[in-house]
């Protein structure tokens, strides 16, 4: 069977799982869009142009348009060059991806939608809500990554009983360690690193906030709250972004002396530091999943996370493995940073996360596709 995968740019968690579909169903030719979003480090990038036995990366020509757009005429003409037995279009909303549903639709062509996630807004234009109307229904199956976005495919019109769950995970079996870190292990890590070793002395728990420095990730909201907990508690804040500037001034004004913002780490270094941790937080304002989330279990770190996160909501739904809040909500912050550290949270985190890696969702699409595949050449 070969796949054709259309995606905006190679994220490293879409590669990781496109290299190990491929060789699962036969081939991938993965199509992306861009070589990169303009608004990333390009260091998240890596290994974007390697190549393994069952994946074939192409890149479209065109005309970049902003951070994310292109303009391309080029998908169509993929389409009947490569004659794929499944063509899966992940995601609506560039310019190439519309063209090509467009083009889909007009010769009648079965395709399958896939999402990274959805919310659906409190309020939109009228306007805006049938043109994603328009570009969402007509699939012949959709997939998703939980509940709360198959939520969202529905309220756009597509057919629920088209709709297909899978897990989502940027996680490698290989990654998840047996059993979390001991907290002396975790303590003696962060004292040694040349950016917190300063920060240490006094420190009983290191937390983790990893994500851009920017207003939906609500990293303002986490240094406010940050001013009530005490002061054995280091918040190590993970990344880069528009809002650094304002981060340091409120720091400075405060006397946060148990805050230090650290710089963008690659995966490998996420997964590291967050296995030293004993907490991750993830307030954001809005994520349409929150891979974070899924990463932070895998280390053994329970999560603090956003009701606003379908991530969070999936993953942290009954408290086993952390805490789903309201970001908005002090009280409820305070009273889950507050809580003693347990070993049977971190236990659970390392469980739920087992059910969620690159394999298992390899596994849900292989079935999912051939299933599909068998349906329409019927």
């Amino acid at each position: 069977m070969k796949v054709l995968w259309v995606f905006n740019h190679p994220a490293p968690y879409k590669v990781a799982f496109l290299k190990k579909l491929g060789p699962r169903v036969g081939e991938v030719v993965a199509v992306y869009e861009r070589r990169g979003e303009s608004d990333r480090n390009d260091k998240w990038y890596e290994n974007r142009e390697a190549c393994c036995p069952g994946y074939r990366p192409l890149y479209l020509k065109g005309r970049p348009i902003g951070k994310h757009n292109v303009y391309s005429r080029e998908l169509p003409k993929i389409v009947e060059f490569e004659k794929p037995d499944v063509i899966v279009v992940n995601g609506y909303s560039t310019l190439a991806e519309m063209r090509l549903i467009s083009y889909l639709k007009r010769k009648k062509i079965p395709y399958v939608f896939a999402i990274n996630g959805g919310i659906v807004k409190g309020r939109e234009p009228w306007f805006k809500k049938k043109l994603k109307e328009h570009f969402i229904k007509g699939a012949a199956l959709y997939l998703s990554p939980d509940e709360h976005s198959s939520s969202y495919l529905a309220h756009y019109g597509a057919d629920l009983g088209k709709i297909k769950t899978y897990p989502y995970s940027t996680i490698r079996e290989e990654n998840i360690p047996e059993k979390p870190l001991a907290h002396e292990q975790k303590m003696a890590y962060w004292s040694e690193d040349p950016l917190t070793k300063a920060a240490m002395p006094g420190i009983q728990r290191v937390y983790l906030a990893i994500g851009s420095y920017i207003e939906r990730k609500n990293g303002q909201q986490l240094l406010a709250y940050w001013t009530k907990v005490p002061t054995s508690y280091l918040l190590i804040m993970i990344g880069e972004g528009g809002q650094k500037e304002q981060y340091l001034s409120f720091i400075q004004k405060h006397g946060l002396k148990n805050v230090v913002l650290y710089p963008f780490l690659n995966h490998e270094g996420i997964l590291k530091a967050l296995y030293h941790a004993n907490g991750s937080i993830f307030l954001t304002k809005e994520d349409i999943y929150g891979h974070v989330v899924n990463e932070s279990l895998s280390q053994g770190t329970p999560v603090i996370g956003s009701i606003h996160s379908n991530a969070a909501l999936k993953l942290l739904a009954n408290d086993r493995a952390g805490w789903l809040i309201d970001p908005s909500s002090e009280e409820a912050f305070l009273k889950a940073i507050n809580e003693p550290l347990s070993d049977e949270k971190g236990e659970a985190a390392i469980e739920v996360a087992r059910h969620n890696t690159v394999e298992t969702m390899v596994t849900a699409h292989l079935e999912l596709l051939s299933e599909f595949w068998k349906g329409s050449s019927k």
